[in-house]
C-alpha cells in the first residue's frame, strides 16, 4: 500500500514538474520571439533614423551613443529612487505645498492593493518551484549557478514590487489655485499650471472607444494609473516637460488620470479655472 502511495506521489510530482517545465520552456520561447522582435523593430527605426537624419555614419553613432548615455543616466536614476522607496526615503518627490491644495487619492478605490498581494504570493510560490526544478532538472555543476542566478532575480523583483506599492502609496496628486501637481510614486511627475488646462472630462466608457469618438491621436494621451482604468481626463495645451519613468516628455494634450473621487476632482478643476478666467 505504502509502495502503491509513494508511486502514484511520484508520478503526480513528475506529472505537475513537467506541467511547469512547460510553462517555463513556452514562457522563454514567448519572451525570445518578443525581444527578437524588438531587436528587429529597434534596427530598423535606427536605420529610418539614420537614411532621415541624412549624417554620415560617424555623427549618426555620437548621436545614438549620445542617446544611450542619456538612457543609462535615466536607469540609474530610477534605480536610485527605486532603492529610496524600499528604505522609506521620498525626498525625491517632495515639492512645495501651497496652502489650498485640495488632495486627490487614487488607491482606496483601485485593485492595486489586491493586485500587489497576488504578484507577491505568486512570486513566494514560485520561488520553491522553480528551485525545486533546477535541482531535479540540472545535475551538472551549472544548478549552484542556476539557484544564485534565480534567487538574486527573485530578490531584485520583490524589491521592485514592494518599492512601487511604497512609493505610489506615498504619494498623490495635487490642485491649488496656480498648478495641479500629478505624481505617481517614480512612474510619473508632471507640474501642469492651472492657466494651461482646457477642459475636463469624466470618462463613462472605456479610454479608446472615448479616443475614437474624439478621433485623438494616442500619441497626444498620457495615462497616469496605477492599474486600473482612468476616470477622468484633462485637456491640456502646454510646452513644459515632465518626468515620465525614464526620459522627460512634453506634457501631452490629454492627460487620463484615476482618481478615487473622479466628480469631485473634475469639481475642484472648474472651481480654479473659472477662478482663472475671472482674474
Amino acid at each position: 500500500m505504502l509502495q502503491r502511495i509513494a508511486r502514484f506521489w511520484r508520478i503526480g510530482f513528475s506529472l505537475v514538474a513537467l506541467a511547469l517545465l512547460g510553462a517555463r520552456v513556452t514562457q522563454v520561447i514567448d519572451v525570445t520571439s518578443h525581444y527578437a522582435a524588438m531587436a528587429i523593430l529597434l534596427f530598423t527605426g535606427v536605420m529610418i533614423r539614420k537614411q532621415a537624419s541624412g549624417l554620415s555614419f560617424a555623427r549618426f553613432a555620437a548621436r545614438c551613443l549620445a542617446d544611450i548615455r542619456r538612457l543609462m543616466i535615466a536607469l540609474a536614476r530610477l534605480e536610485w529612487r527605486v532603492h529610496c522607496s524600499i528604505l522609506g526615503k521620498f525626498a525625491w518627490m517632495n515639492s512645495s505645498v501651497d496652502d489650498d491644495d485640495k488632495v486627490f487619492g487614487f488607491t482606496k478605490a483601485v485593485d492595486y492593493q489586491g493586485a500587489f498581494v497576488l504578484m507577491l504570493l505568486l512570486a513566494l510560490v514560485e520561488i520553491p518551484i522553480a528551485h525545486l526544478l533546477v535541482y531535479c532538472f540540472i545535475e551538472d555543476g551549472s544548478s549552484l549557478l542556476l539557484h544564485i542566478i534565480l534567487a538574486y532575480l527573485t530578490i531584485y523583483g520583490l524589491i521592485w514590487m514592494v518599492a512601487d506599492r511604497r512609493a505610489v502609496g506615498h504619494s498623490s496628486h495635487r490642485l491649488s489655485s496656480r498648478r495641479l501637481l500629478v505624481r505617481m510614486g517614480w512612474r510619473s511627475s508632471m507640474d501642469v499650471r492651472v492657466q494651461d488646462i482646457r477642459g475636463v472630462t469624466l470618462l463613462q466608457s472605456s479610454l479608446g472607444a472615448w479616443a475614437e469618438s474624439k478621433a485623438i491621436d494616442r500619441r497626444d494621451l498620457t495615462v497616469v494609473s496605477p492599474l486600473d482604468a482612468p476616470n477622468i481626463v484633462l485637456e491640456m495645451e502646454s510646452r513644459d516637460t515632465y518626468l515620465s519613468l525614464l526620459s522627460v516628455k512634453p506634457i501631452p494634450r490629454y492627460l487620463a488620470l484615476f482618481v478615487d473621487e473622479p466628480k469631485l476632482m473634475k469639481s475642484a478643476v472648474e472651481n480654479v479655472m473659472s477662478g482663472q478666467q475671472r482674474q
